[in-house]
């Protein structure tokens, strides 16, 4: 399909959407962050759709019935970033980020104590870490190369600092 009827399609797909929800005596929520349209434009005719879609604070929405809805390239699904060109991509990063601040602040505190050994530093960055790395990875699909490297960069990331602490502890420094 052409972008220009993908997006007319999601707009009629909304209108019934809001009309089914009348139904029940309810409202779509359409504030931000709660109902977003998310599109993968593709095609020659692809940027042009985009630069016609009606904007708001900037950022291309879609009207129907009177509510903007914006247009978003990822959201958040319980939990997950999910993106519309199915990259997981935003969802490893933002996981990384996570991890590197559990890593930073478990680094700050627990990991620089002398009187803690390394089995329990290493259990430590399995609970509270990886944790926050890992938590729902089985739903991914098959991962690109370059998802699978940032993926395992950020699995080892503590594990080589907390290598690197033992080792200054061992030269002396």
């Amino acid at each position: 399909a052409d972008p220009a009827s993908l997006v007319e399609t999601s707009r009629l797909v909304f209108e019934i959407l809001i009309d089914i929800y009348k139904e029940y005596g309810l409202e779509l929520n359409v504030s931000k962050g709660k109902s977003e349209v998310t599109l993968a434009l593709r095609g020659p005719s692809a940027r042009m759709e985009w630069q016609r879609l009606q904007r708001h604070e900037g950022k291309p929405v879609i009207e129907v019935q009177g509510k903007l809805l914006p247009c978003s390239g990822v959201y958040k699904h319980l939990g997950s970033l999910v993106a519309a060109n199915g990259s997981l991509m935003p969802d490893i990063k933002r996981r990384s980020q996570l991890a590197a601040a559990a890593t930073k602040e478990t680094l700050s505190t627990i990991l620089r104590t002398n009187g803690v050994s390394r089995k329990q530093k290493t259990n430590l960055v399995k609970s509270y870490v990886w944790s926050r790395l890992l938590y729902g990875v089985d739903t991914f699909g098959v991962l690109t190369e370059n998802e699978y490297k940032s993926l395992n960069a950020a699995y080892h990331r503590p594990l080589k600092l907390l290598d690197g602490q033992f080792a200054k502890r061992c030269v002396g420094t």
